[in-house]
């Protein structure tokens, strides 16, 4: 029978879960650190508690102490003989990893997902984020490939979340390799379905990645409160990482209206985050993106 402790810390982690869905960030970690200390007996609890903070330090933009308590976690996991909460922590220090830029790293330890999942939701996930990271390379086909093979997994595990993802991954796919029409259709799938399963950050991703789809498409009165609606989000939700997405959409929309100025600003705000959070990629690419108005 769970002692009171255990109780409390279960109740602490429900807290932090509810928390962190109301983009209340600061208060979900609050949480998550009362479920740690007050079940600091049970391995269980605190593993759970290191995988849900490390989630929402990704969020926060902070990837190395995201990848640290994801590290811990899997340490705990994996001493305790916890194969789904090992399972659950290298989720998070893949995710981690794969969002500062290390996608050699990232994709190690998605490889080691692969063989250490213990259901098809987890094995959907490895392969979702394998997917990302061939996309984020240029390889397309691997990438389609991995992005299919995670949709059918998640619908085999009935977990309609990750079939959205899925759909939000193939679209902006389809984007990123210019098929604008099959984009179109599948993010409008997507934000549909993120918002059928409650899921406001999936769906302001699958809305700035239509935003992109319209853009390309000239249809630029769609896509700016589209894009505006997006960085609102991720405004209040301290994500800053997606903030640098949607500043990037709001530029380019600028600059198709023949506004450089205001294109410049956007992306020079764009830069300022990606320096801040230690966001290489997109560093770079804005970096690129600026060179030519120096």
């Amino acid at each position: 029978m769970p002692s009171r402790d255990e109780d409390a810390a279960e109740n602490a982690l429900e807290a932090g879960l509810r928390a962190e869905h109301a983009d209340d960030l600061q208060r979900a970690l609050h949480h998550y650190a009362d479920a740690a200390i007050r079940g600091a007996g049970v391995a269980a609890i605190v593993a759970r508690s290191l995988v849900r903070q490390a989630g929402v330090y990704r969020r926060l933009s902070e990837w190395d102490v995201a990848a640290d308590y994801a590290r811990r976690a899997h340490e705990l996991a994996e001493g305790a003989g916890l194969p789904e909460l090992h399972a659950e922590a290298l989720v998070a220090q893949g995710n981690a990893l794969m969002c500062s830029g290390r996608l050699e790293e990232a994709s190690g330890v998605y490889q080691r997902l692969v063989r250490a999942a213990t259901n098809d939701r987890q094995r959907g996930i490895a392969m979702q984020n394998i997917g990302s990271i061939h996309a984020r390379k240029g390889d397309w086909e691997w990438a389609a490939e991995a992005f299919h093979s995670s949709r059918w997994l998640f619908r085999s595990a009935g977990y309609a979340r990750g079939e959205a993802i899925a759909l939000n991954n193939l679209g902006r796919l389809a984007h990123d390799q210019g098929d604008l029409a099959e984009a179109e259709g599948l993010l409008q799938q997507a934000l549909a379905a993120a918002r059928e399963v409650g899921d406001a950050e999936l769906a302001a991703l699958a809305l700035i990645n239509l935003a992109q789809v319209r853009v390309g498409l000239g249809k630029l009165a769609e896509a700016l409160p589209m894009a505006a609606e997006a960085f609102g989000h991720f405004s209040v939700s301290e994500n800053r990482w997606r903030q640098i997405e949607c500043l990037c959409v709001l530029a380019e929309i600028a600059e198709r209206e023949g506004q450089g100025e205001q294109a410049r600003v956007h992306f020079g705000r764009a830069r300022d985050i990606a320096q801040a959070i230690g966001a290489r990629v997109e560093l770079a690419q804005i970096e690129a993106r600026l060179a030519p108005r120096q």
